[in-house]
């Protein structure tokens, strides 16, 4: 028997779901009052990797103003294309204030020594990849490829609550609540992978500060 002590809520437009370790459902348990549980845990499972290691997600995304969910994997010449704009951003970011954004890596990389290439390379966090991709037994929370759905996989509960259909993604959440702020924080800038994305109007206000903008918050 389960027993529920919080609940996450996403909300998007008019819709609310609930997220109970790692999982959505349907409805809210009776025995659940408010949103003031530790939404992320709920979501993103109880631990991610940063800094070569497993934290508690409570320690990595405690405080946090946005957390931003990347549903991403090295195969994709879209998401190589975002890597660089998002790294710059995020070095931004946490000079401006560590506790501005968080980004979590969910990987949709072919198996773990890709995703240990590929993550190893990056600064934020990520959720572990059998967490990602539901290996060792666990059901997956990101983003499945067709091909392993087609193999027999489910899709990952995020994949599915956000109706994923490909990858780079970018879901920004409120940190202290999980709400969705935008699932539109970018645009690509050109026809092709090079030519790489630009942040949107709708991306959190510090991700577009450049230059005097960033010298006058320091």
């Amino acid at each position: 028997q389960v027993r529920f002590k919080s609940l996450s809520v996403v909300v998007m437009s008019t819709n609310v779901r609930y997220f109970v370790n790692g999982h959505l459902t349907k409805d809210a348990p009776s025995s659940v009052a408010g949103n003031n549980g530790p939404w992320a845990e709920q979501m993103l499972g109880g631990t991610l990797i940063k800094d070569g290691s497993l934290k508690s997600t409570a320690e990595v995304l405690g405080g946090k103003k946005y957390v931003a969910l990347f549903f991403a994997g090295k195969w994709c010449p879209w998401c190589r294309a975002l890597e660089p704009k998002l790294q710059e951003t995020y070095k931004k970011v946490q000079g401006l204030d560590p506790n501005d954004t968080e980004i979590v890596l969910l990987s949709c990389d072919n198996d773990q020594a890709a995703f240990d290439e590929w993550f190893g390379q990056q600064p934020w966090a990520a959720a572990p990849y059998e967490v990602a991709q539901g290996e060792n037994g666990k059901a997956p929370i990101g983003y499945v490829r067709k091909a392993k759905r087609d193999a027999g996989k489910p899709q990952g509960t995020l994949g599915e609550h956000f109706k994923l259909a490909s990858v780079p993604q970018l879901i920004v959440l409120d940190g202290a609540t999980g709400t969705v702020v935008t699932d539109k924080p970018m645009e690509q800038a050109g026809t092709k992978s090079d030519q790489g994305y630009n942040w949107t109007d709708l991306a959190p206000e510090t991700w577009s500060l450049r230059g005097a903008e960033v010298e006058a918050r320091l």
